[in-house]
């Protein structure tokens, strides 16, 4: 195999739908190639890295999913019971995708990769509108709805969710790759001021389902 579809099949690994985030907890991301795939997400891969030293990795340790240190102070609108939601269904959900795809281990060896995933991001806030949500007649829909909503004391809500994910070699640390991503949720209506937790779920099956397929397509390469 060429090494550029080499590297394009490690670019599909790392999956996403983000934009050109500011890189939080990655701290080698400047050591590394940087790409993106078609729908957004920074990829980053270690110079040299291909598919056969990946194929070496037969076992995982998927580190507990954590949250970055001043994500409370950045997320007032936030409640406690949100952000733990989110990093126990993600971390749930990871867990299955990768022993789906490797055998998952407690202590490393030499055939081991480790995975870090950190979300950097979480909010709740309403809808944003693209330029055809604002034709006259969408203006008299949101109009109404928004009069409705209020007398309903009803709001309509998204999250918007960014996590950092790095793999590495478990024995000698070395980093392998890295991906920076970003999702927003579909819109859902609530009684104002309350959660819609369950709304998240799709975005944390996206990644991790991407994640298993795009890895199980990558064992199946050879150079």
């Amino acid at each position: 195999m060429s090494r550029r579809l080499t590297l394009i099949l490690l670019a599909i690994l790392l999956h996403g739908c983000s934009n050109n985030q500011q890189i939080k907890t990655l701290a080698h991301a400047d050591q590394m190639a940087t790409t993106y795939w078609s729908d957004g997400a920074q990829i980053y891969l270690a110079p040299g890295l291909d598919s056969v030293e990946l194929d070496r990795y037969k076992t995982v340790i998927l580190e507990p999913v954590s949250y970055i240190d001043d994500l409370p102070a950045k997320a007032a609108d936030i409640t406690p019971q949100e952000r733990q939601y989110l990093r126990r269904q993600l971390d749930q959900s990871l867990r299955q995708a990768l022993g789906n795809s490797m055998i998952r281990v407690q202590q490393p060896g030499k055939d081991t990769l480790a995975v870090r995933v950190t979300i950097t991001s979480l909010s709740r806030h309403s809808p944003k509108r693209g330029v055809t949500d604002y034709l006259p007649f969408r203006l008299v829909i949101d109009g109404a709805s928004a009069v409705i909503n209020t007398l309903q004391d009803e709001e309509e809500i998204v999250y918007s969710v960014a996590i950092e994910m790095e793999g590495y070699d478990a024995t000698t640390g070395k980093p392998l790759f890295a991906m920076a991503d970003q999702r927003t949720t579909e819109p859902v209506t609530v009684t104002t001021g309350s959660s819609a937790t369950a709304s998240l779920d799709p975005v944390v099956q996206y990644w991790s389902e991407r994640f298993q397929q795009n890895w199980q397509r990558k064992q199946g390469t050879t150079l």
